[in-house]
């Protein structure tokens, strides 16, 4: 399955029935949030019989006090209800410690009510026989009709569903979901002629890989979008804080706050996708450190949340898994505690009284000078050549028999070690 997203320009009317809907889809996520949690506390007052436990109601049960609901996309509100149960399945499953996903141990809070105006107005319908579809450069959509769409580039495979957001910035945005079928799959050879590459996370740069010594003119160059733009930021944060609330001047001054957070964001978004599509076409397999960003950020880089944030490089991880399942590129996250700036890349002495200041370190063992970004990207590559290596040569074909192709035959290499790395294919 693969997304497109693209810009809506909706009539008056439209652009009414899209917030319209959104306002309902928030509307039973509340209403079915506050009548479990109704359950819940009656249910909790009569000693948590078992055969009683809370449920969660039909979007029928709110129709009946809410006519209103009938005039927008049923799909839209059932998938609103189907977005509730897989906030509690998160965070029962958080409290149990099996929720699936890659932060697994995270602990989840409680659902909370979408309040408007802080929350995103969107919502996500269904194609059911043709009821989604595209007309010339136009999207039908059920109980909008027929919405101009620009089209930007092609969309491909037969729409399943789509999602339909009104920014805050007063803009509006379709994603479409269709069913695409896999394209750039790549002719392997064998394990031991990859063409691999480690990164590893830098402040400064982004990333920095095992190939940094090589200069390569494709990749965009890394700039902190954020800190960059802050200074404009607070002056419109300001003028508008001035502004009377309520007032149009006010709204005006609110849009455009906003447009311009969409504007750092999409810089952010568009270096994400280049680097991610780079990485994924120029290699054959990629190492990373399996680090939890969310963690980094709130936790261990007390005062540098906000670079870690603005660095952005959970959203170039999530963007890369996705591509290189597309591109056949074997992706391998390392264990977090892995020592990778803490070996010497040349002796493989490690040096367990490095701290987080020392970006560059002389090796007690063999006297090397070490850098120390580059250092912890050579010791990734190296992270995966070991295991191969090991693991022993395996021949790999062209990619069409699931047998053949590099994910069956990468398994069988890494399952020849005891200690496997952490192996994902998107």
């Amino acid at each position: 399955m693969k997304s497109f997203r693209y810009r809506l320009y909706p009539t008056q009317e439209q652009a009414s029935a899209i917030r319209r809907t959104a306002g309902c889809v928030r509307y039973v996520y509340n209403g079915l949030l506050n009548d479990y949690k109704a359950q819940y506390d009656a249910w909790k007052a009569e000693g948590m019989p078992k055969d009683r436990k809370p449920k969660l109601k039909e979007v029928t049960f709110l129709k009946e006090t809410a006519p209103f609901l009938a005039e927008v996309d049923s799909l839209a509100l059932a998938n609103s209800k189907l977005n509730l149960k897989a906030a509690f399945n998160n965070f029962f499953g958080s409290c149990k410690g099996n929720r699936k996903g890659n932060r697994k141990g995270t602990k989840m809070k409680f659902p909370k009510c979408h309040k408007k105006g802080k929350s995103k107005a969107i919502y996500k319908t269904n194609n059911q026989n043709g009821s989604i579809r595209i007309e010339g450069n136009t999207i039908r959509l059920p109980k909008i009709g027929n919405v101009r769409v620009n089209f930007h580039r092609p969309c491909v495979g037969a729409i399943r569903s789509v999602c339909v957001e009104a920014a805050k910035d007063g803009r509006f945005y379709v994603s479409i979901l269709t069913d695409c079928p896999m394209e750039g799959m790549k002719n392997h050879v064998s394990l031991n002629n990859l063409n691999i590459v480690g990164l590893d996370m830098s402040y400064s740069k982004f990333c920095v890989d095992s190939d940094s010594s090589v200069e390569d003119d494709t990749k965009p160059k890394y700039v902190r979008w954020y800190r960059s733009a802050e200074r404009k930021r607070r002056r419109l944060a300001r003028r508008m804080s001035k502004k009377v609330k309520g007032s149009s001047n006010r709204e005006k001054a609110r849009r455009r706050l906003a447009a311009f957070d969409a504007h750092t964001a999409n810089r952010r978004k568009d270096f994400c996708h280049k680097m991610s599509h780079h990485y994924a076409t120029h290699y054959d397999a990629i190492v990373l450190e399996d680090i939890n960003m969310h963690d980094l950020a709130k936790r261990h880089m007390k005062g540098h949340g906000k670079s870690v944030c603005d660095l952005g490089f959970g959203m170039f991880k999530q963007f890369l898994s996705y591509k290189c399942e597309r591109y056949d590129t074997l992706l391998v996250y390392a264990d977090k505690w892995f020592p990778s700036s803490k070996t010497c890349m040349h002796c493989g002495e490690k040096n367990s009284l490095l701290e987080l200041s020392d970006r560059e370190w002389v090796c007690p063992h063999c006297g090397a000078v070490i850098d120390r970004d580059y250092n912890a990207a050579c010791n990734l590559r190296d992270y995966l050549v070991k295991i191969i290596d090991t693991a022993g040569t395996a021949e790999i074909h062209a990619c069409g028999d699931e047998t053949s192709t590099l994910r069956s035959r990468a398994r069988q290499a890494l399952s020849a070690k005891q200690e496997a790395p952490s192996f994902r294919w998107g």
